[in-house]
C-alpha cells in the first residue's frame, strides 16, 4: 500500500534574544501593539478552610479576607488564555519542575480552581464554549468552516453594551470567530506565535482609560517551539537541529490527520483502514523524540509563565490591577502518548482536559479561595456575569456562577451533583486512529472525584476514579455498575436536552492573515487547509 505524507514546510526559529516580543500582523488595520511577560508577585499566605452551605471547602488566605464592600465602578475584565497550558506543568496544580514562578504567586491573589475542565480538547469549540458558557452541541463550532449562530450571545458583546472598550490581541486566529466587530470586539489584533507587546502598551494607553476587556490569547506551549534557544537550554539540552527536527516531525503528524483530499464522510462505520494507516506512519517519529519535545514543551510553558507576568505587573503598575477581573486559564492541554496519541483534539483525557484556571476579583476579593469541585470553561462567564451584576444575560449560560459559593450563600440544588464538563466532537475528516475505540462525539462527566467519559457512537462508558488513578489507566466501568450507570444517565439527559439545540452557520472565507497565522500553528496545510474548508462548506 502506498501513502502520500504532506512535507511540513521548513520551520524557521525566532531570531530574538530573551523571552522577546516579534511584531505581529494586523487585522483591524489599526496600529497598536500587544503583549507579553515578567513580574514578581505574592507569595501564597497560609490556608485555612471554610465550609460553605453546600459541603464542599472553600479555602482562603487569612492575609486576604473577602471583601463585602460594592465595587466603586465597572470592573475592568481581561480573559488571558495559555494556548495549549497542561494543569499538571503548574506549580499550584502539582508540578515540581519549577516551571510557573509567576502563576504560583499570582494564585495567592486569585481563586484557584483546582479541577477546571476545558469544554472542549481543541482550540475553537473550546474558546467559544467559555465565551458563550454553552457547549459543543449547542454553539455547533466544531470544524474549520463553522460560525457562530447569531442567537447566542458572546462576553464581549455584554461587556460591551456595558461601556467597556474593547480588543483582542491574539496569536491563535481562531479568535476571530467569537471576538470581532459584531461581537463587541471593534480592535482585533492577529500577532505572530510570540506577540508583540508595544502593541498592547499602545492601545492600553488610548483606550483603557475607564472600564475595558482585553481578551489576551497566546500561544507559546503551541507548535512550533520558537523561544531561544537559550532559554530553552535552562530546561535541558536541545540543539537548534533537534528543535527543527521535532517541529517539522510534529506539523508533518498534523497535516497529516485531517484528510481533506478524501471526499469519503468521516462516519464511524466508514472507518478506513488506509487513513488511519496514513496517520500511524505520521505519528511514528514521535515517539523517540519524546524527551526532546517534552523539554521543548516544559521550556515553553516557562517561557509563557514570564510572559504572564510582565503583563500582570503592567497592570500593577499602571494602577489598574485592583479595579481588574483578572482571568487566567488555558483553552485545552497537550498529550504526549499517554492515551496513544499526540498533541490535542483526540479525546477528553485528563491531559487534554485539565487546564489551569484562576481569577483575580477586584480588591482582592475571595483572594487564595479554592474550589475543589469539579468545573469547567463554560462557568467563566457566568461568573464574571453574576459579580457585574448582569442577572438577565445569564439565563444562556450552561455553565454555574460559582459567586454563591464564595460568598457562602446557599447552593443550588444541583451545585454538587454530578455534571458535564466536556464535549468532543470529530466533525472534521480526522484522527481514524481512534475511531474504532472512542468513536466521533465523546461526553465528559464529573462527579467529585469520578469521571466518566461517555463514547456516544459506541455506546460505551469509561469510569476512572482520579484521586486514585489521576492518569485514568483503569476502566472502573465494569467494576462500579451503580456510579457508572449514574453517570451515564447524566450524559444521556444531556445530549437529549442539548442536542441540535441551535445549528451551526457556515463561516465566511478565513482572510490572508488569520489563514497565514493558522498555517503557522499548523492548524492548515498549504493545499489540504483550502479543501478541507471548501468540502467542509458542501457538507
Amino acid at each position: 500500500m502506498r501513502f502520500t505524507l504532506y512535507r511540513a514546510r521548513e520551520w524557521k526559529p525566532s531570531r530574538v534574544p530573551r523571552p522577546a516580543m516579534v511584531n505581529g500582523t494586523e487585522y483591524s488595520g489599526t496600529s497598536a501593539r500587544a503583549v507579553a511577560a515578567v513580574a514578581n508577585l505574592l507569595v501564597f499566605a497560609a490556608g485555612v478552610a471554610t465550609w460553605t452551605s453546600a459541603g464542599s471547602p472553600v479555602v482562603r488566605a487569612q492575609s486576604s479576607p473577602p471583601s463585602t464592600q460594592p465595587a466603586h465602578r465597572t470592573p475592568s475584565v481581561v480573559i488571558y488564555l495559555i494556548d495549549t497550558l497542561r494543569a499538571d506543568r503548574v506549580g499550584v496544580y502539582g508540578s515540581k519542575d519549577g516551571l510557573t514562578p509567576k502563576m504560583d504567586a499570582l494564585a495567592a491573589e486569585c481563586v484557584l480552581f483546582e479541577q477546571a475542565s476545558a469544554a472542549a480538547p481543541w482550540t475553537l469549540p473550546s474558546i467559544t464554549s467559555l465565551f458563550t458558557s454553552t457547549f459543543l452541541t449547542e454553539h455547533g463550532m466544531g470544524t474549520t468552516a463553522s460560525a457562530l449562530p447569531d442567537e447566542l450571545k458572546t462576553l464581549g458583546q455584554i461587556l460591551a453594551a456595558r461601556g467597556c472598550r474593547s480588543a483582542v490581541f491574539t496569536a491563535n486566529a481562531w479568535s476571530g470567530r467569537i471576538a470581532d466587530a459584531k461581537r463587541g470586539y471593534p480592535r482585533y489584533f492577529v500577532q505572530k506565535p510570540v506577540y508583540d507587546w508595544n502593541r498592547w502598551q499602545e492601545w492600553f494607553s488610548r483606550e483603557a482609560k475607564s472600564a475595558f476587556h482585553a481578551y489576551v490569547h497566546t500561544t507559546e506551549p503551541h507548535i512550533p517551539y520558537s523561544a531561544p534557544l537559550d532559554f530553552i537550554n535552562r530546561f535541558g539540552p536541545v540543539t537548534e537541529e533537534q528543535r527543527k527536527d521535532a517541529n517539522e516531525k510534529m506539523f508533518n503528524y498534523v497535516r497529516n490527520r485531517p484528510h481533506a483530499f478524501d471526499r469519503r464522510e468521516s462516519t464511524l462505520t466508514q472507518f478506513s483502514e488506509e487513513l488511519a494507516a496514513i496517520e500511524a506512519e505520521a505519528m511514528a517519529p514521535l515517539p523517540a523524540m519524546s524527551t526532546t519535545i517534552r523539554v521543548l514543551y516544559d521550556a515553553h510553558v516557562a517561557w509563557a509563565d514570564e510572559n504572564l507576568g510582565r503583563f500582570v505587573q503592567y497592570l500593577k503598575d499602571q494602577g489598574r490591577w485592583d479595579d481588574c477581573l483578572f482571568v487566567l486559564l488555558s483553552d485545552h492541554g497537550e498529550e504526549f502518548a499517554e492515551h496513544g496519541g499526540w498533541m490535542h483534539a483526540q479525546s477528553l483525557h485528563e491531559e487534554l482536559l485539565h487546564v489551569p484556571l484562576m481569577i483575580h476579583f477586584p480588591r482582592g476579593e475571595f483572594a487564595g479561595a479554592k474550589i475543589s469541585d469539579p468545573a469547567s470553561l463554560v462557568d467563566v462567564m457566568p461568573t464574571i456575569l453574576d459579580y457585574m451584576g448582569c442577572r438577565a444575560e445569564l439565563a444562556q449560560c450552561r455553565g454555574r456562577s460559582w459567586l454563591p459559593r464564595l460568598r457562602g450563600e446557599p447552593a443550588a440544588p444541583d451545585a454538587s451533583t454530578a455534571r458535564v464538563v466536556a464535549v468532543r466532537h470529530n466533525t472534521s475528516r480526522a484522527d481514524h486512529l481512534f475511531r474504532r475505540t472512542r468513536g466521533n462525539l465523546n461526553i465528559a462527566v464529573r462527579e467529585g472525584p469520578w469521571k466518566a467519559i461517555w463514547n456516544v457512537d459506541l455506546d460505551s462508558l469509561e469510569l476512572y476514579h482520579l484521586q486514585r488513578d489521576p492518569r485514568e489507566q483503569a476502566n472502573l466501568a465494569s467494576a462500579d455498575e451503580e456510579t457508572a450507570k449514574r453517570l451515564l444517565t447524566v450524559a444521556k439527559r444531556f445530549m437529549k436536552n442539548e442536542k441540535r439545540r441551535v445549528p451551526g452557520r457556515v463561516a465566511e472565507k478565513l482572510d490572508r492573515k488569520s489563514e497565514e497565522n493558522l498555517r503557522e500553528l499548523g492548524y492548515l496545510g498549504d493545499d489540504a487547509g483550502n479543501r478541507g474548508e471548501k468540502e467542509n462548506r458542501r457538507q
